[in-house]
């Protein structure tokens, strides 16, 4: 009896940490209230990172944004790192990763391969108990997504793009 209370217990503490699952499938902790970073933290160091910035050496912040600059970012990258503009964004838009919440994904488009990747990130997160769940993608922009809710583990690890229409908020209206 034990064993399946704290089993339980812990299942759902992990349905509300938060991950990134990047293009390749694997999971990053992004969980800012219990780690050291949260999900706009990890994309603002991959964006660094991909200009030779370290920013576990260089005090990114002391930086002008005229440094930033020189130094490769673009304008817009600049906005994101500096807050302007949501960095999980740019994380989901142009690094193609997907925001984990629990059950819950945010991407910004949907193919096989993403389903694919979520599905991978998933099991990395529930083990097995993945195979017990249901999930929901929002896919889109913020504000302009489409809803998919209640999918069951089999048409996730399908990668079958297709069986999602069932679970969107479009045919349930």
């Amino acid at each position: 009896m034990w064993y399946s209370y704290y089993f339980k217990k812990f299942a759902m503490i992990k349905t509300s940490q938060e991950y990134w699952v990047d293009d390749l499938g694997m999971t990053f902790f992004a969980d800012g209230d219990i780690g050291d970073q949260n999900h706009a933290g990890v994309i603002i160091d991959q964006i660094l990172y991909s200009h030779d910035i370290d920013p576990t050496i260089e005090n990114v912040d002391a930086m002008t944004n005229e440094e930033l600059l020189e130094r490769g970012l673009s304008q817009e990258e600049l906005n994101y790192v500096r807050g302007n503009l949501d960095p999980r964004d740019y994380g989901m838009k142009y690094l193609g990763w997907a925001r984990i919440v629990g059950t819950t994904a945010q991407v910004y488009t949907i193919s096989p391969r993403i389903l694919s990747n979520l599905a991978s990130g998933w099991y990395d997160i529930f083990g097995e108990e993945a195979m017990n769940l249901t999930y929901t993608i929002e896919v889109g922009p913020p504000g302009q997504s489409v809803v998919y809710e209640d999918i069951p583990w089999e048409v996730i690890d399908s990668e079958d793009i297709s069986q999602l229409y069932a679970y969107s908020e479009v045919k349930r209206r």
